[in-house]
């Protein structure tokens, strides 16, 4: 049963579970030979081997299992904390007048620093999600939303292909913290 006008051909926001999306492509491309968990993130994207950066010297296991040491606060009412910068970058909401910001998250998550140590304590982290999909859009030299259409949308029997959220302004060609799916796709996803 749908709700304020929706159908099942109605697109659905589904924000975090985005990240099983990733995570299930990284790990064919892990089963396909492409992409070896165990190597650096810096291996794949040099652009994230800032010396001090919080992706320098971490794998991409670490990576896939939000064990990253980072300097990450997720405090909604301040303008210049990292859930609101990162929020900035990807295009989500316009930075308030005089508040320093990146234009994209290809430029933020470079600045994001390393606190503690990799591979030791859970700590879900959007960012990491989004470091993930630019590894995997190196490696497969593919889009995202291409990949998963031919790699799961289609297996699924899904009749089109979900899309990554827009946000305001442009969007930046890093964003896969957010898409939009037709409640199908997500029931026969979460079946396999």
């Amino acid at each position: 049963m749908f709700r304020n006008g929706q159908t099942p051909r109605s697109r659905h926001i589904v924000f975090s579970v985005t990240k099983s999306f990733t995570g299930l492509l990284a790990e064919m491309l892990i089963d396909d030979g492409l992409l070896d968990d165990r190597r650096l993130v810096s291996d794949y994207v040099a652009e994230l081997g800032v010396d001090g950066g919080a992706y320098a010297d971490a794998t991409v296991r670490q990576v896939l299992d939000m064990e990253i040491g980072i300097d990450f606060t997720e405090v909604y009412a301040d303008p210049q904390s990292d859930i609101q910068q990162f929020g900035f970058a990807a295009g989500f909401q316009k930075p308030r007048p005089g508040v320093p910001h990146s234009e994209c998250l290809y430029d933020y998550l470079p600045t994001l620093r390393k606190k503690g140590e990799h591979g030791v304590d859970f700590h879900y982290v959007t960012a990491n999600s989004e470091v993930l999909g630019w590894i995997i859009e190196r490696v497969a030299n593919a889009r995202i939303d291409d990949l998963l259409g031919e790699r799961v949308y289609q297996h699924l029997g899904a009749d089109r292909r979900g899309d990554v959220c827009p946000g305001r302004g442009r969007l930046c060609p890093a964003c896969r913290r957010c898409r939009t799916i037709q409640p199908p796709q997500g029931t026969r996803l979460g079946a396999l």
